[in-house]
């Protein structure tokens, strides 16, 4: 009886899993990588890894992963990068020569908010190399949340210096059944 118990409540953890999706949404904040000017940009993709209930309360982890657009041999395109590196944006400096700016992002936020712009849940990452997880918990009624992003960095070029630039990025969709 206990192993059919167990099995059972295996069964209902992977199907509720099963039915949970992250999806990405055309929230008009889409990461762009298509010229010279948008090399060094910054994006992120995120992964459902897990998702428990517990009592009234949903536990989700995401795995998140860093992108950069860069110059490709036959174009631009979002590529692999870390927390940790340096990202480069091509400026015009004073003298009309091309010059580069350095990006090193300082903390990272996260906040799922309801269809109506209500915070529900909120994770601040800090700055940790490698990949992230984020865990996020919901009540367990929730059918929706949308995933939104802090990325705080300080840009330093040849011309001056920025720190503390706070950058929103929006795009997926948590869809709970």
């Amino acid at each position: 009886m206990k192993f059919l118990s167990i099995c059972l409540s295996l069964f209902l953890a992977t199907t509720a899993f099963a039915e949970t999706a992250i999806t990405r949404n055309n929230d008009n904040m889409n990461a762009i990588c298509k010229t010279k000017a948008d090399v060094g940009f910054r994006s992120y993709s995120l992964k459902l890894e897990s998702e428990e209930i517990l009592n009234d309360t949903r536990e989700v982890t995401l795995e998140m992963s860093f992108l950069k657009c860069a110059e490709v041999d036959n174009g631009y395109k979002f590529v692999a990068s870390s927390s940790d590196e340096i990202l480069h944006n091509y400026i015009i400096l004073d003298d009309g020569t091309l010059g580069t700016t350095n990006n090193k992002l300082t903390a990272v936020n996260f906040y799922a908010v309801d269809p109506k712009g209500v915070t529900l849940s909120t994770l601040s990452l800090g700055k940790t190399p490698g990949t992230f997880k984020i865990f996020l918990s919901f009540k367990k009624d929730v059918t929706q949340a949308y995933i939104l992003a802090e990325l705080t960095s300080n840009i330093s070029s040849p011309i001056g210096s920025i720190d503390g630039l706070v950058q929103r990025y929006g795009g997926f969709v948590l869809s709970f059944k």
